[in-house]
């Protein structure tokens, strides 16, 4: 595949051009080019010298990362910055980034994701990050021990639980960072 034709699917698929409001330093979309030519795509949270190492021992083309090149902000290309650069440019390989557009995107953002995984009905978005929302919220049935199961499964990892309020909640909501919070609504209907 043409890189400038995987670009043009990942920019239009993401929505890069409408996702405007995100840090500066996500710089979203096509970072490093390479020869033009994509054969295999590799994907990452941060680029970091072990993850273009990791890229080229798979022989990829195109690494996907949704922390890239610029994300610490400005700095000059020396040490570590200068050492990814040239192991990308060295090895082939275009760099692609995608923060909000990724997070935020509805079928695989990880907030939609995770929402799905836990069986939440996503009802609208919250929060604001560099004028985005942050995170999405929704209807959750079980109880908080059902939660942080399903979370602990979908992550890999338990949840630090804050057991306090009614052990049934009714909304919840994830945010971009993986944070998740059970929040407890009172039935006011009477049994």
């Amino acid at each position: 595949m043409r890189l400038d034709s995987l670009v043009q699917f990942l920019d239009d698929y993401l929505r890069i051009s409408e996702e405007v409001a995100d840090t500066p330093e996500a710089l979203n979309g096509l970072q490093v080019t390479n020869s033009g030519d994509v054969n295999r795509l590799a994907a990452a949270v941060d680029l970091c010298e072990a993850t273009v190492r990791q890229a080229a021992e798979q022989h990829a083309d195109c690494l996907l990362v949704h922390h890239g090149m610029f994300w610490g902000g400005l700095r000059p290309i020396v040490g570590p910055a200068y050492r990814r650069l040239a192991a990308l440019i060295n090895a082939n390989i275009a760099l692609y980034a995608a923060h909000l557009p990724l997070d935020r995107h509805p079928d695989v953002g990880n907030n939609p994701v995770l929402a799905r995984m836990l069986k939440v009905q996503v009802r609208g978005e919250f929060g604001s990050y560099h004028g985005a929302p942050a995170g999405v919220w929704g209807e959750y049935s079980g109880k908080r021990e059902d939660l942080s199961w399903a979370l602990t499964k979908a992550l890999g990892t338990a949840p630090r639980l804050f057991p306090f309020g009614p052990e049934r909640g009714h909304r919840s909501s994830s945010a971009a960072r993986t944070a998740f919070t059970f929040r407890a609504e009172r039935n006011h209907r009477r049994k």
